[in-house]
């Protein structure tokens, strides 16, 4: 619900900046010149909104929650489906919510049209062009997301379920809205081998790529982002390897380490718990390089975050996909 206040928030907000970009096109001596000035104004609030796009994967996840959860809830699907007064299938409440979605796939193609219509040579191309690649790049995102939740955010509730203690007492936060990478890895020490890595801004996660019905945790991983580090093993072009600073006690509880660690701390650890390494595959170098950059980019927001004064009065911090979080962490 929260999900779908937001989008028809913002999209209001965008229609009508967008209809006060286009202005009067009714008039009858409208020149070339203004119809070209409206194009430029057109792109410009897509290249300014683009960002505010990705509310739309947070509300596919919201949908293929609801069509999940709707099965148990008999009384609310009997008023949902007493809404279609004409049983046709389009009026369904199905096709009713999912329509915004399909809403966002539209603009790129009304932006190829406008630059397609526009001369080769027109001044007004670049813009154009730089709103298609970027409303391309906001589709693309949207897509990703929904395979995510349709493929693994059922399992995510379950790992975030079995860890809610530690990820409460750590402060972390497995939120999807937090994502900011995810892949398919090879996990060698890992008797399943293929796996995907996820990476939020206060967490790592390890899911087995082909996870059965009902996932066993023994084969997931939670790892605090600031309990970790990375060896980037720069002659390697496709290996890397995480160290988590947990060793084991003489109580037979994990003990914690604090990012930054010293290499001494380091060797003390794997011996301690070799089972502490993770030796990770990647399909591509620059794959490679992508998680360790943004491993980097997670440490540096959850570090942030932890030194924030308690008065509430710092801004919060950006991220791949925390730009369309913030009014959600606001909320809270």
């Amino acid at each position: 619900m929260h999900a779908a206040i937001r989008l028809y928030k913002m999209q209001t907000s965008f229609v009508d900046s967008i209809e006060e970009a286009i202005g009067d096109m009714s008039r009858q001596d409208i020149s070339v010149a203004q119809i070209r000035d409206s194009v430029m104004r057109v792109c410009a609030v897509f290249i300014n909104k683009c960002a505010d796009f990705k509310i739309y994967a947070e509300y596919a996840a919201g949908y293929h929650l609801l069509q999940h959860e709707i099965k148990n809830k008999k009384e609310l699907l009997s008023k949902l489906e007493a809404v279609n007064s004409t049983r046709e299938q389009h009026c369904s409440w199905e096709s009713r919510m999912i329509k915004p979605v399909q809403r966002i796939v539209q603009y790129p193609l009304l932006l190829k049209n406008i630059s397609d219509a526009l001369p080769k040579d027109a001044r007004e191309r670049i813009q154009v062009e730089t709103a298609l690649q970027k409303m391309q790049t906001s589709a693309e995102y949207v897509n990703e997301m929904q395979r995510l939740h349709e493929d693994y955010a059922q399992y995510m509730e379950s790992v975030r379920k079995a860890n809610e203690n530690m990820l409460t007492e750590k402060g972390l936060r497995l939120d999807t809205r937090e994502l900011l990478v995810f892949a398919h890895i090879k996990w060698r020490d890992a008797p399943a081998e293929h796996y995907v890595i996820f990476v939020f801004h206060s967490l790592i996660l390890l899911l087995p790529s082909y996870a059965r019905k009902e996932i066993k945790m023994k084969w997931t991983r939670v790892l605090p982002i600031n309990e970790i580090d990375i060896n980037e093993m720069p002659n390697d072009t496709m290996n890397l390897k995480l160290y988590h600073a947990a060793f084991e006690g003489p109580n037979g509880q994990l003990s914690h380490c604090m990012f930054p660690f010293s290499y001494p701390l380091i060797y003390s650890i794997l011996t301690a718990n070799p089972n502490t390494v993770y030796n990770i595959e990647c399909c591509q170098s620059q794959l490679k390089q992508h998680l360790i950059k943004n491993i980097k980019k997670a440490r540096a927001i959850f570090s942030r975050e932890s030194h924030r004064p308690l008065s509430g009065s710092s801004q919060s911090d950006g991220g791949y996909v925390s730009e369309v979080s913030k009014d959600h962490r606001n909320s809270k």
